[in-house]
């Protein structure tokens, strides 16, 4: 048994030296990965062998296995219970975890403490600092097997605690050489501090391993990030810039970035690290905004009419990939859309810099460093790892550009004169407006944070990007398309529309929702409506005032020409219907009387733009919006039927369809109708 502890101590030096290298070290360091690959094994094996080694050690000192492991077990498996966490896994938190793992580990190893026999000749009873180096042993031994098993903000927490043990089990280690042991005292002190400064010291000071101060949530603070212009490979960040003007999208020596780097989004779930936002994203508008039926007909008309070039304005927001890598005049030569990933995972997340313009995608990505691997999985698997280094500049981007920028810059659309427009117009603008607090941003309604929260940790938003997205199902065509990621996106864009989300599990933890986002979320539809009605002899008079009362932008922001929001007014007698306006006809398209919400987008022709042939626009002329917290009036004459008496029940709705009859009739070749979906509603007795 002798011999089995030096065998498990020298397999913790080495396991130590083994930390030790990863830590002066980076990503980039020669054998960095397969050191920590065999540290982390290392360390599992000593975990497995450490019960018996640890129990023939405690035994062969004489002392009582009560008083040297069963008593540190139970206290630390109570301390690990009682550790908060997650409301679904109760009192679990990541050093919870490793406080259980290790007092059970330790009561294992005062179990098979009999089955040793005494060795020694002169027992004495084990010391506390014993005690404490056995505690710290396993406690490191688990914080680190959690550390690499776990994801998201508890993993730095057991990293944390994981490093801060090994530096305290070198220090204690110390006294067990007999040389230390015949040291003074003041000696002794003034040594270990010294040794302990220059242990931070390094840890401060070098690639970004464990957080000591600052923002637990992440390893460095956000603020900090490897500097762009370092010069140095394979530290260099990459910068290119949104080809925005006629001008950028011409020049094909500006600074593009690897597509590789930026697409293949799926990967993000399949390294394990964030499965659930990109089965949320699979789902999302965002993931088909280029791999829809819509964009690959406009395209094909654009390519035919103005080359492929001009086609790149569009690509900036429904395919920033291969904009950004300056490959879209390629891609589209031939008038087709090939399968991307449209508005990907670091198309988003890699944006470090917005425009003030705030306008047609004007942003700077920055392309985080490669992880060192030959093959795409390779890479991956390293990334999984250790992840430090992609957590921190994916951070640091979202720290220098605000993330409600990043939906602005695209979800504001002008078009100039340099893409064949008659005329600068704004065809799309999501910036606030009229009486909403302006600290109510985009992501606050439609990224809500949904998922439970500890002061500690970053809270997960959701990924389903609800707007008014309830068909994607019908003109998504990505030949790997995910219908149930499709089906979950429209279930919750149904819940965001209809103000039903459910935000009652966040009330059990200490995170709270912003009150105005609860106000936007839970209480009313997308829109509210008040009604009232005065008869005109055989006439009905229905005065409808509409709020937008939750939105933190005018409503609608959607192009013009294509989607169509109309009031639906309907009196009712009984079963039979007395008069309607709003009504769809026969033909398939909404009565013309209807009162509208949009605007109208008129080409050179002097007519209404036809195919959302917006390199063609001349002018937007009657737009009607309603203000974020800003109401409008409609006033809506029916008239009945003669010898029509009694009470009537009026029923006035606004509608949406996703594209209008004519331009789905162009795209289809005819046969095929978008559902209208009701974004609100108000019901009123007539007597």
């Amino acid at each position: 048994m002798k011999t089995l502890t030096r065998a498990g101590f020298a397999v913790f030096c080495v396991i130590g030296v083994l930390g030790l290298f990863l830590w002066v070290g980076d990503v980039f360091t020669p054998g960095y990965f397969v050191a920590m690959r065999l540290h982390l094994w290392l360390g599992i094996a000593l975990a497995v062998a450490v019960s018996p080694v640890l129990s023939a050690h405690i035994r062969r000192s004489g002392s009582s296995p009560l008083w040297s492991l069963l008593v540190p077990g139970i206290v630390l498996a109570i301390v690990g219970w009682l550790l908060p966490g997650r409301p679904e896994v109760p009192a679990f938190g990541p050093i919870g975890w490793a406080a259980w793992a290790t007092g059970a580990q330790l009561a294992l190893a005062a179990a098979l403490m009999p089955l040793f026999p005494v060795v020694a000749t002169k027992p004495k009873p084990t010391s506390i600092t014993g005690i404490l180096l056995t505690v710290a042993l396993l406690w490191c031994v688990w914080t680190g097997v959690l550390g690499w098993q776990l994801r998201g903000d508890e993993r730095w927490g057991a990293m944390l605690a994981h490093s801060a043990l090994g530096i305290s089990l070198a220090i204690w280690l110390t006294p067990h050489f007999r040389k230390v042991r015949k040291l003074p005292a003041w000696a002794l002190v003034p040594g270990t501090a010294l040794a302990l400064s220059a242990l931070l010291w390094v840890w401060e000071t070098t690639y970004p391993h464990d957080l000591i101060l600052g923002d637990f949530r992440s390893p460095l603070e956000f603020g900090d990030y490897i500097p762009i212009d370092t010069g140095v490979q394979p530290w260099v960040v990459k910068q290119a810039s949104m080809p925005v003007t006629g001008e950028q999208r011409a020049d094909t020596n500006r600074p593009t970035i690897d597509e590789e780097a930026f697409a293949n989004s799926a990967s993000c779930g399949e390294a394990g690290c964030h499965e659930v936002v990109t089965k949320q994203w699979e789902g999302s508008a965002h993931r088909f905004a280029a791999d829809n039926d819509f964009y690959a007909k406009v395209i094909e008309l654009l390519v035919a009419e103005r080359g492929p070039e001009d086609a790149v304005f569009c690509a900036t927001c429904h395919d920033p990939v291969r904009a950004l890598a300056g490959t879209a005049a390629q891609a589209y030569a031939d008038g087709k859309v090939p399968p991307g990933d449209g508005v990907s995972c670091v198309a988003c997340h890699g944006i470090s810099h917005v425009d003030p313009a705030l306008k047609n995608a004007a942003f700077t990505v920055s392309q985080a460093p490669q992880y060192p691997g030959d093959t795409p999985e390779e890479r991956r698997a390293n990334l999984k790892l250790d992840p430090r280094l992609h957590r921190q500049t994916m951070a640091a981007n979202f720290r220098n550009a605000d993330p409600q920028d990043h939906c602005v810059a695209c979800h504001r659309v002008e078009v100039t004169p340099d893409v064949g427009a008659a005329t600068t117009a704004e065809l799309q603008s999501a910036m606030p407006g009229g009486e909403r607090n302006q600290e109510l941003g985009c992501t606050d309604c439609h990224m809500p944070t949904l998922t439970f929260k500890r002061s500690f940790e970053q809270a997960m938003y959701d990924h389903h990007l609800s707007g008014a997205n309830l068909d994607l199902a019908d003109y998504a065509n990505h030949p790997e398309r995910d219908d149930e990621a499709i089906a979950a996106t429209r279930a919750n864009t149904a819940r965001f529309l209809g103000g039903t989300l459910d935000l009652k599990g966040l009330e059990a933890t200490d995170y709270t929702i912003p009150g105005e986002t609860q106000d936007v979320l839970t209480k009313g539809r997308a829109l509210a409506m008040t009604a009232t009605t005065q008869r005109d002899g055989s006439d009905l008079v229905v005065r409808v005032r509409t709020t937008n009362h939750r939105a933190g932008h005018p409503f609608p922001i959607a192009p013009f020409d294509l989607r169509e929001v109309w009031l639906h007014v309907q009196v009712t007698q009984g079963d039979a219907v007395l008069a309607e306006v709003g009504a769809i006809g026969e033909d398939l398209r909404v009565d013309g009387w209807a009162p509208r919400l949009g605007g109208e987008e008129i080409g050179r022709d002097g007519l209404p733009l036809q195919h959302h042939r917006i390199w063609d626009l001349a002018a937007v002329r009657n737009k009607r919006q309603i203000p974020a917290m800003g109401n409008i009036d409609d006033e809506v004459r029916l008239s009945l039927p003669e010898g029509a008496t009694g009470a009537v029940s009026v029923r006035a709705s606004w509608r949406v369809r996703r594209v209008n009859q004519d331009f789905a009739d162009w795209v289809y070749g005819g046969g095929k109708t978008f559902p209208a979906h009701e974004l609100a509603d108000v019901e009123v007795e007539v007597p």
